[in-house]
This record gives structure tokens, C-alpha cells and sequence, in this order.
């Protein structure tokens, strides 16, 4: 029963990814050694955390991760980054908390997903880490992740700088520090971190359309015998533009509907009369509730993240 819900589950996901939004994050890996920089690609998944996913997304519009650094790279367990070297734009920032989203867990501490660091409950505000492992412990301390790296983990995020433990229990930089001072500070004393140059927000649809666009500019072969056949039945205004799809798309029919929301719709109201049948059968038995999942459990042994408050 439980595998049958966790097909369900999946399957509706698989219709909310095509909605989904894309973040490109360009990279300076070694800027004392070179300005090139390299492109990491992150899905965000709004079915997660809503209210994460919407204000990563929105500090992206505003540029606030544009020269950020990866402060906080622990190697074989995170890297973390969102202090931006522009004091100025990090105070505007810092306070902005937004709340937790622990109510429904719906994802885990993958490798290669990312996450909002805090201080605590409800403090969640601008800064963000990328698992370099399964830290599957960290789902049962309020850190749940709003999306996932599909492009260059293996070639951009397993090469971010080295930092270790930032100070005072490391000899990483300060987080206190880097609020206050910026970029002075880093700078000065940590030139070689990894920083981010540009960062955007893609959208998966328009990405579709351009693709659609190019497929239909193609140039089609025919003879001149079926193009006489199709002069005589079409005029120059009567043609329509032709849909031309991936095997990865899904066709419209003749009435404009989509087959896509057509199975959506089919899934949702499966999903509904599944969990309908399972509540009337729990109270006919005595259950009190329907467990969909089992809860992680596991020791706390990874540090906690916090951000430095100032003295």
C-alpha cells in the first residue's frame, strides 16, 4: 500500500517538473589563477518548500548572490554561501527571515540537493548550502531542502575551494566578520575562495518554446508534386503553424486540450479516492491515521549552521 502511494507521488511530480523553475549559477572556481568561470544548474522543486523556493528565486532577481563566496565548504559534507560581500545589501537582508516549512518533510538531505542554512527557528534568510553527501541527519533538524543541482555537480560543485570549519572553530572565514567588513574582508584574507559571478532565473516552459520555435524553422523537403496538391487545397493565410514536440512533450489534441492535464487530472482524482478508501477502512478498523512514509531517523552528528549574531 505504502509503494502504491509512493508511485502516485512520484508521478504527480513528474507533471510539476515541467513548471519548474531553473537557476544557472556561473562560478569562478580558482580566481587567483584564472577568471574563467563554470555554469551549475539547479531545479528548484516549489512542491518542497514553497516558501523557500520563493525567496531563493526572488534574492536571485535582485542579484543579491551575484559575488557572493562559498565561505563555509566542508569537504564530504556541505558548502555553504549567501553572505554577500556588499554589506550595504546583506543588512537589508539579514533580518528578512522567513518561517520553517517542517510541517510535511517531503524531501531528504541528498547529495547534491540544496538547503537553507538558519540559526534557529524561523530564521532562514539568505543563506544557502549544496550537500556534497547523503546528510540524510539533517532532515530531522528543520533543514529542508528547496531544490536540487542537475548540471554540474561532479564538474563545479565537487570542485568548490576547500574552506573547513569557519572561525572561531575552524580556519574558515567568519561569518560575524564577513557581515560587517564584506569584501574587504575576504579579500584581504581569503582571496581563493570560490565566488559567484552570475546568477539567474530560468523558466523550464520558455525554455520548451524556444526549442518548439527552432524545430519548426527547420527546413522541410517535398516534392514539387505534393506541394502543387497542398497549393491547391491551402492559401498562404489558411496554414497553420505545425506542432513539432520531443519525445519528452506531450501532444495537444484536435480541441486544444492537453493530454498532459488530462492524466494530471486523472492522477489527482485516483490519489483522492486511494486515500478516501484507506481513511474509511482506518476508522472502520480503529486507526487513527494514514502513514504514508516512514519518518528518518538517525543521531544528530553532523554540526548544526548557524550564522553568526552580532555582538
Amino acid at each position: 500500500q505504502q509503494v502504491t502511494m509512493l508511485k502516485l507521488f512520484i508521478f504527480l511530480n513528474m507533471f510539476l517538473l515541467l513548471d519548474s523553475t531553473l537557476i544557472d549559477i556561473d562560478v569562478q572556481l580558482e580566481p587567483l589563477k584564472s577568471s574563467e568561470t563554470s555554469r551549475l544548474t539547479i531545479r528548484l522543486r516549489e512542491d518542497w518548500a514553497p516558501v523557500g523556493t520563493a525567496r531563493f528565486k526572488q534574492l536571485v532577481e535582485l542579484g543579491h548572490y551575484d559575488g557572493c563566496t562559498f565561505f563555509r565548504t566542508i569537504r564530504n559534507f556541505v558548502a555553504q554561501f549567501g553572505i554577500s560581500g556588499n554589506v550595504t545589501r546583506q543588512a537589508l537582508w539579514r533580518r528578512r527571515s522567513i518561517p520553517d516549512e517542517i510541517d510535511k518533510r517531503r524531501s531528504s538531505n541528498k547529495r547534491g540537493t540544496i538547503t537553507f542554512a538558519h540559526a534557529g527557528a524561523n530564521t532562514r534568510s539568505t543563506q544557502l548550502f549544496i550537500n556534497l553527501r547523503d546528510n540524510i541527519n539533517l532532515d530531522t533538524q528543520n533543514f529542508p531542502p528547496i531544490g536540487q543541482v542537475i548540471m554540474g555537480l561532479e564538474q563545479v560543485v565537487d570542485r568548490i575551494h576547500i574552506t573547513g570549519e569557519g572561525a572561531p572553530n575552524g580556519k574558515g572565514p567568519s561569518q560575524g566578520k564577513i557581515q560587517q567588513l564584506g569584501d574587504a574582508y575576504l579579500q584581504e584574507q581569503f582571496p581563493q575562495l570560490s565566488r559567484i559571478v552570475h546568477a539567474v532565473v530560468r523558466k523550464v516552459e520558455k525554455e520548451k518554446e524556444e526549442t518548439t520555435q527552432k524545430q519548426q524553422l527547420l527546413p522541410i523537403t517535398a516534392s514539387k508534386s505534393s506541394l502543387s496538391k497542398t497549393n491547391e487545397k491551402l492559401t498562404s493565410s489558411q496554414v497553420q503553424p505545425s506542432i513539432i514536440s520531443s519525445s519528452s512533450s506531450f501532444l495537444r489534441d484536435t480541441t486544444g486540450f492537453s493530454a498532459h492535464w488530462f492524466w494530471l487530472l486523472f492522477a489527482v482524482s485516483a490519489l483522492i479516492i486511494y486515500v478516501s478508501f484507506r481513511t474509511l477502512r482506518s476508522a472502520a478498523t480503529g486507526a487513527s491515521s494514514i502513514t504514508l512514509l516512514d519518518d528518518v531517523e538517525g543521531p544528530l552528528t553532523a554540526p548544526v549552521f548557524s550564522v553568526d549574531k552580532e555582538s
